[in-house]
């Protein structure tokens, strides 16, 4: 919640790569990604579609080709 309002991350991405340290030791999990997308959900307002989409694409960062 912190970077969302403080330092203003707009990406599920964006918090697991650079405002935490979550993605640095690698694929965080999908219960992980999950429950941190459903946080900035609530946070910014986002629909189900978003939501998928902001799982999929970090998803790609750690599974390239997916």
């Amino acid at each position: 919640i912190y970077s969302i309002r403080e330092e203003m991350a707009l990406k599920l991405s964006d918090v697991f790569r650079r405002r935490t340290e979550l993605g640095s030791a690698g694929n965080p999990g999908e219960g992980c990604l999950k429950a941190c997308a459903m946080v900035m959900a609530e946070e910014l307002r986002w629909d189900e579609a978003r939501v998928l989409m902001e799982l999929e694409e970090t998803k790609a960062v750690y599974i390239p080709g997916l």
